[in-house]
């Protein structure tokens, strides 16, 4: 039951954190992100998402290790 309960408090944790950084985050991303000079290595759009959430789930199982 620790376990289970020590995963839910690291997944609620890394998840309000996302939720919070994509709230503030949100108008910037419509408005400067796409004002910005992208060099030519930048990846395409469609490659942050799947990124993203591998990244996330990473943080969630690290968190709930330590």
């Amino acid at each position: 039951m620790h376990k289970i309960l020590k995963f839910i408090y690291s997944f609620s944790a890394t998840a309000i954190t996302a939720i919070v950084a994509s709230y503030f985050s949100a108008k910037a991303m419509q408005t400067f992100y796409p004002s910005l000079t992208m060099p030519p290595f930048c990846p395409p759009n469609f490659v942050f998402a799947p990124v993203w959430s591998v990244l996330y789930a990473f943080l969630i199982i690290s968190y709930y290790i330590v």
